[in-house]
Order: C-alpha cells, then structure tokens, then sequence
C-alpha cells in the first residue's frame, strides 16, 4: 500500500470513528419536554442500531452492491434496512422496558428515528462514493501519466538511432574524402553521444546544456562543408538576457537538425539561421527560431516535415503537445524557397 492509499484509509476510518462518536453523544443538547426528554433518554436503546446500520452500510452495501454496480441489491438493501430499523428500535424498548411504556404518546417514536437514521445513511454513503471517485481519479490520473510516459519514451528511442545514423553518415563522407577534419567529427559526436546518453532520460536540463548541444551538432556540420560551397550558418544566442531555465533534453535539436537536412545545397547558395533570445519580460519564456532555405524548389511540405525515415517534426509535434502542452507556441511556415520555425516555450 502506497502513501496515498494509506492516508485515504485514515481519512476514511477517523471519518466513520467522528461519525460513531458523534452519535454517542448526541442526548445531551434534547430540551426538557416530555416527549424529547424521553428520546434523549432512550437514545442509547437506538444509536446502537444506527452504529450498526452505519457500519453495515459503509462496510459492505457500498462497496459490495454499489461500487460493483449492483444497483438493484443496493436499493433493495437499502429498503429493507430502513423498514427492519423502526421495528428494531421499538422491539429494543419493549425488551428493555415495560410495554406500557411505549404506547401513546411514545409509540411514534420508533418511525421518527428513521429521520437521523436516512440522513446518517445518506451521509456515509456519500462520503463513501466521494473517496471512491476520488481514488479513480487518481488512478486515471497514474494511467494518463503512464502512457505519456510510455509514449515519450518511445518518441526519444526514434529520435536517437536515427540523429547517430545521420552523423556517422557525414563522417563516413569526410573519412572517405581523407579529411583531416574526421579525427575531429569523432570527438564531436563522442561528445554528442555523451549528452544523448546521461541527459536525454532526464526529465529536465539546463537550457545552457541543450545550448551547448545544438552547438555541437552544428560544428559536426560545418565540418563536412567545403569552404567553396556558399552556405551561411548563422547562430545567435545573444538575445537570451540572462535567461538561465530548465527545458526538457533533445526537444529543439530536431528542428535544427531538419534544417541542415533540407537546407544545405551543395550546388547553390545556402543559408541556415538559428536565434535564441528570452521573449517576456520576466525571462521565462524562450523563443527559439530556426530558418533554412530549401534546396530544391521541388521539394514537398510533407518531405520537409520528416526528418530521414519519417519520425521528424510529427515527432517533435507530438513530444511539444506531451511536455508543454499550453505553455507553447509553434509556427512553421513553408515558403516557396524558405522554412521556417518559430517556437516559444513558458520555462
């Protein structure tokens, strides 16, 4: 039993207890008049039948008969024990006095005590299905946050393979090119796959270290681009003023990623731009951008929207919609010869 369900059970035992104790003391505030004089001073020939109906109720109608949807047993149990409670009360006061005394005028007595006794039913019964539904509620709540969980687990074990599969593959060209620049491209991705490895499984990081890893991924790139190719990256991070939060790992690392797929041209000029900067006052809200132009005028919204084998910015989309849900805005503009990102998230 976890700590949850062991404080639901004490709030549900102290409940019933104050209930009992309640009802054990309950002659004292009856005025001086023939009538309530003598229920007050019966009254302990009747609250044990209403301890006992309580208990009865709370114990095994409830959770036995309601909570299982058993409507009908439920009502019919409920009806026979508010018949059988007055012709119990009654037979208790003859048994324990004599006979006369429960005639005119205390013989209505036993009908008027089915009063308190359809209230206090009514209370633990209430009280009973409002635990229940709060229990499910949490229990939905443990669900619902189990397959988030289980989801965003799967999203990042698309993200990893195929990030490693396209980085061996720009080092696969500069070893094949005999570039001095490979030595240097593994070191970079040892690098890359040190964060990927202690930082993705985190809930959080600091916004400096996925800095820092953007920043990585980007000089892996430029390694693999010849000085007479006309490409322009572009990477600013001077408007952050300050800006030092927590951000969940690998969720901006897409979008830069799907900009040197779709960007870099070879043939043509090429420009990639990344900007940072805190968009709020108070420094708690990040807007990252990422533009690229497109390589090719032929190129399809739907290509542009997937990275290598298709898990891209769906992907991304969809982790955003998991993290942040409403503390983040997403715009991305396809133009004939641009694509552009605009993400805010609230830290």
């Amino acid at each position: 039993m976890n700590r949850y369900d062991s404080n639901i059970k004490m709030v549900k035992v102290g409940f019933h207890l104050l209930i009992v104790l309640l009802l054990l003391i309950m002659p004292q505030p009856f005025p001086e008049h023939p009538v309530q004089a003598f229920f007050r001073s019966r009254w302990y020939s009747i609250a044990p039948w209403l301890i006992t109906f309580y208990i009865l109720n709370v114990a095994w109608f409830v959770p036995s008969l309601l909570m299982r949807r058993r409507y009908v047993h439920f009502g019919i149990a409920a009806l026979i024990s508010t018949i059988a409670f007055p012709f119990l009360v009654k037979w208790t006061w003859q048994l324990f006095y004599a006979p006369s005394i429960v005639q005119s005028p205390f013989q209505g007595l036993p009908k008027m005590a089915v009063v308190p006794f359809m209230t206090l039913m009514t209370i633990g019964t209430g009280f009973e299905l409002l635990v229940n539904w709060e229990k499910q509620r949490r229990v939905n709540e443990e669900i619902q946050k189990e397959k988030v969980t289980a989801e965003l687990a799967f999203l990042k074990s698309q993200i990893n393979p195929h990030f490693l599969f396209n980085s061996l593959n720009n080092i696969w060209s500069l070893v094949r090119a005999k570039s001095a620049k490979a030595e240097e491209a593994i070191l970079m991705l040892s690098e890359l796959l040190r964060y990927m490895l202690y930082k993705s499984d985190d809930q959080q990081v600091m916004l400096s270290e996925e800095i820092k890893h953007i920043e990585n991924f980007v000089a892996l790139q430029k390694l693999r681009i010849s000085s007479k190719h006309k490409v322009l990256i572009s990477m600013d991070k001077s408007g952050l003023n300050g800006l030092e939060a927590q951000i969940e790992p690998m969720v901006l690392i897409p979008f830069v990623e799907n900009a040197f797929k779709h960007g870099l041209s070879y043939s043509g000029k090429s420009e990639i731009l990344i900007g940072l900067r805190s968009s709020d006052s108070d420094h708690r809200e990040l807007q990252f951008q990422v533009s690229n132009t497109i390589k090719s005028s032929g190129t399809s919204e739907e290509e542009l929207d997937m990275i290598g084998s298709g898990i891209g910015l769906k992907n991304v989309k969809r982790r955003l919609q998991l993290l942040y849900n409403r503390n983040h805005q997403l715009q991305i503009t396809h133009g004939p010869e641009r694509f552009e990102v605009d993400l805010k998230l609230k830290l």
